[in-house]
């Protein structure tokens, strides 16, 4: 969302005060959501598993959504590291709960492989 879109509708001087501290509010949360992914960008794990471990379930998940995009389309399964680079319309806090969910299926997968090979 722009400035111009947060204002789109607000006909009332006294509604363009509480348009304002919304759209900074919500430029807040994403510079914010943006800072904690620079944070996070190369692990999976948020520290759960040694860096090697890490590494390799990040690299995977991000290769399986790669391919399940490639695949399907679907916006969903887009990784969230192209995400960062190729929809801008999309704000980095949207991205930043893809990142999770994604990481969540990597490391269920991780798991996964780990319990079979038990």
């Amino acid at each position: 969302t722009n400035l111009a879109d947060a204002l789109r509708g607000v006909d009332a001087p006294a509604d363009v005060a509480p348009a304002l501290r919304a759209f900074s509010d919500g430029r807040k949360r994403d510079a914010d959501a943006a800072a904690s992914l620079s944070k996070v960008a190369f692990t999976a794990s948020n520290g759960l598993l040694p860096k090697p471990a890490d590494l390799i379930v990040y690299f995977l998940t991000y290769r399986a959504f790669q391919l399940l995009h490639e695949a399907t389309r679907l916006k969903f399964l887009m990784p969230w590291q192209t995400v960062v680079n190729v929809d801008v319309s999309r704000g980095y806090a949207n991205v930043a709960r893809t990142r999770r969910a994604q990481c969540a299926v990597g490391l269920a997968g991780f798991g996964a492989v780990l319990a079979g090979l038990a």
